[in-house]
């Protein structure tokens, strides 16, 4: 028994060093014949899933909610009942879906022979994501606002005396009813017909709806920020890539002292887990995946058609998208008193696009060259002679570019 036991731990371990897993393979993978392998049936699903995740718009009890949705099992082999966040947590921090193979036992990981389903750096990320979590932070407005599209601007629109949102409802009259909006505390003047609330609304966003000029000069600078941003990008990669390296060699340097007994196992868990905090950093700095998945002409054309008529995009919005547009342009709310809005606090985002179109911006005149003007029609220039000077001045990375304007 002793001799069987012996031989059962020499070859489990001799499998993780020569990357098979001696236990069940994780959600989106099959055992079969010793090897683990894309599960037909869920493995495009679970990459989804990370995919979703690394955006970090959505927290794991969603996750587990979509998860469910789309058919996905927990348990041995992904047979068992529905998943619960702790089972989705563990998919998530499994290194296993990068292509390694970690062992507590050994305080070691190896390259595995099964097909890797994220990159490490997307893992990364999503640990960042993970680790940021935090319950305690307040939702946004739009997120407190129950459903109900007779009132979208509940508790959006406040009461300018005691700074309450103002609530909605239905007053029955002698022929029909009518809808109001007031405050909790029945402030005077806070009874406000749907309507009235609604004109008045339009009419703030009018004012600070965006001019074709000032529209051209923002995707100008969009366009602009994005090929400086492709370029640094591309300068990061290298030389993150290049830091990776040497953190990987260092690690198999200290695999090997730490099997020829040179370093103790205790040394070689706290020199590993700080080579790993420190790979952990680079992956997370260097990746950019959501920049290839933009599509900058989608993105400038969305600017032209929503910010230059906020009347019009509000009124065609759904409730939620209503909301978040207000909210992410007031996001202190909007006051409302007797003579109308007043003092309403517009984001510093959108109002460093505002100073813009201010009466202090120039956009050029006839016969004299101002530098805002000049600069705009440069960038303008980009479908043929911009793109040309980008190509280049950043040849690695004109494919990425081209990518990523074809998508």
């Amino acid at each position: 028994n002793d001799i069987r036991s012996e031989r059962t731990k020499n070859g489990m371990k001799a499998r993780f060093f020569a990357g098979l897993s001696n236990g069940w393979a994780p959600v989106g993978y099959l055992n079969q014949n010793g090897y683990a392998i894309k599960d037909p049936e869920t493995f495009d699903k679970i990459r989804d899933a990370w995919d979703l995740m690394a955006t970090g718009t959505k927290s794991l009890r969603e996750m587990v909610t979509i998860l469910n949705a789309n058919g996905i099992k927990g348990g041995k082999g992904g047979k068992a009942g529905k998943l619960y966040p702790q089972m989705v947590n563990k998919i998530f921090r499994s290194k296993f879906y990068t292509g390694k193979i970690v062992s507590k036992k050994y305080g070691q990981e190896v390259m595995g022979q099964h097909p890797p389903m994220v990159t490490e750096e997307q893992f990364y990320v999503v640990q960042a994501v993970l680790d940021g979590r935090n319950n305690s932070i307040n939702s946004p407005i739009s997120r407190r606002n129950r459903d109900n599209p007779d009132f979208p601007l509940r508790r959006i629109v406040k009461c300018k005396k005691c700074g309450r949102s103002l609530t909605g409802g239905w007053s029955k009259g002698k022929r029909k009813h009518y809808a109001y909006y007031f405050c909790p505390n029945r402030c005077k003047g806070t009874n406000i017909p749907m309507d009235t609330l609604a004109e008045a609304t339009n009419t703030e966003l009018d004012k600070i709806s965006l001019k074709e000029k000032t529209v051209e000069l923002f995707n100008a600078f969009l366009r602009k920020t994005y090929f400086e941003r492709i370029t640094t990008l591309q300068k990061r990669r290298e030389e993150a890539d290049a830091e990776l390296q040497k953190l990987y060699q260092f690690r198999q340097v200290l695999i090997e002292k730490n099997i020829s007994g040179i370093y103790s196992d205790d040394v070689f868990k706290e020199q590993n887990k700080m080579v790993e905090e420190r790979i952990k950093i680079i992956q997370i700095a260097k990746n950019d995946e959501l920049i290839k998945k933009y599509n900058l002409e989608l993105i400038t054309k969305f600017v032209d058609d929503k910010l230059r008529n906020l009347r019009k995009t509000y009124n065609e919005a759904t409730l939620d998208q209503k909301r978040m547009l207000l909210c992410s342009i007031y996001p202190s709310g909007m006051p409302y008193g007797q003579n109308g809005y007043s003092n309403t606090q517009i984001s510093a985002f959108y109002t460093s696009i505002l100073a813009l179109q201010g009466d202090g911006v120039s956009f050029g005149a006839p016969g004299v060259i101002r530098t805002l003007d000049l600069l705009l029609r440069r960038e303008l220039l980009y479908p043929a002679e911009l793109q040309a000077q980008t190509t280049n001045i950043i040849p690695k990375t004109d494919s990425i570019i081209k990518t990523t304007m074809c998508e």
